[in-house]
């Protein structure tokens, strides 16, 4: 069992109706946060149906047939479907797995720190390649000072 959202475009916005590549070539691709979402429910794959199967069978089903847990106009183009965490643009031609931008949250990275000195060491992506680093650190004598990992904001 997998559980699916499906997602879609306030009538007036631009983008409502268009194509992936239209949209990406005006760029007007629009951000989760302008979908609304308008139904989730589950649906029970085979061992063997590929996330494009499962997307075509929730398409056929809104399109076929009125379901209660769904509040949204048939599915069509630009509306998006969620499985798993991805996201997947309904375009004219089929489906297509897309990202969205985090809403404005701030990058953050990790520094590895001595808080003898308050150098820093270095940036990292993520958290463990930090703690990595500060447990690398603290097993090599490295003028007795003790090193710690530091969550950041990048500008």
């Amino acid at each position: 069992m997998k559980q699916f959202k499906v997602y879609q475009l306030p009538v007036e916005h631009k983008a409502k109706f268009m194509r992936l590549s239209f949209v990406r070539e005006n760029n007007i691709m629009p951000k989760l946060e302008d979908y609304n979402l308008v139904g989730e429910s589950h649906i029970y794959p085979k061992a063997d149906t590929s996330v494009f199967t499962m997307l075509d069978d929730i398409f056929t089903t809104l399109n076929t047939c009125k379901c209660d847990w769904f509040s949204g106009h048939s599915l069509s183009v630009s509306d998006v479907v969620e499985i798993d965490g991805k996201y997947y643009y309904c375009d004219s031609y089929g489906w297509e797995e897309i990202s969205f931008q985090p809403k404005n949250e701030p990058k953050k990275a990790y520094i590895v720190k001595a808080y003898s000195s308050c150098t820093y060491k270095a940036k990292f992506n993520t958290r463990e390649e930090a703690l990595a680093e500060a447990n690398k650190l603290n097993d090599e004598y490295f003028e007795h000072k003790i090193w710690n990992v530091e969550e950041i904001e990048e500008e």
